[in-house]
């Protein structure tokens, strides 16, 4: 009879420990935080982020374009860093990275998966998922890759996404976690989250850059 209470109570403990873990991660990556990121002409972004997130911009200068970012410490067996992060480049709309990157535009206007660079075999391996993004004034797509390669315990998924408004676009990367921790009952899977955060990009208008824009 203890024995049988013993392993009730147990699980019972495991149980509510895991909707801790769950509640405390959601409230974690909660964003709810503003923040200008201003990469150059053009594309001037207003983005919310977790309010516990390192932030980083820089204006684009003589050394290049205007980039940004933020990560966001997780658990060490969340990624390879232990972060959750997200960078933002600016290009110009008919570069590579946003015409012919991991999607192409259709005649339409639309966005479909681009099947070359090991696209077609990701596709067909179900490690590849195109989503559109529309923003509150522009429009895009993002990508989820799944790594399909090394040693298991250490494949990540990453979600590379392009947003577009008139002549500029911006896009980026971000880490979303190791796979085996995406699937790990009691975690969540924050690829929905990640979009959720990009869907909430708002594109401002240019404005000269300050210094606290210009350090890096």
């Amino acid at each position: 009879m203890r024995k049988l209470i013993f392993c009730f109570f147990m699980a019972f403990h495991l149980l509510a420990s895991g909707q801790v873990s769950k509640e405390s991660q959601q409230k974690k990556i909660q964003a709810n935080v503003s923040k200008i990121a201003n990469l150059g002409p053009g594309c001037r972004i207003e983005l919310k982020i977790p309010s516990g997130a390192n932030f980083r911009s820089g204006h684009e200068s003589s050394q290049g374009p205007g980039v940004a970012g933020f990560s966001l410490k997780m658990t060490p067996d969340f990624s390879s860093s232990g972060d959750w992060s997200f960078d933002f480049n600016c290009y110009k709309i008919d570069d590579d990275q946003v015409q012919r990157g991991w999607a192409v535009r259709l005649p339409t206007g639309g966005w479909a998966p681009n099947h070359e660079n090991g696209g077609r075999e990701l596709l067909e391996n179900k490690a590849l998922r195109l989503f559109s993004l529309t923003a509150k004034n522009s429009n895009g797509w993002a990508v989820a890759v799944d790594d399909t390669i090394g040693e298991e315990k250490y494949r990540q998924r990453r979600l590379i996404y392009c947003f577009t408004r008139e002549m500029k676009a911006v896009c980026g990367e971000s880490v979303v976690g190791h796979l085996d921790f995406l699937k790990r009952k009691g975690n969540i899977d924050l690829t929905s989250r990640a979009l959720a955060i990009l869907r909430g990009i708002e594109f401002l208008e240019d404005t000269p850059p300050t210094p606290e824009s210009l350090q890096r």
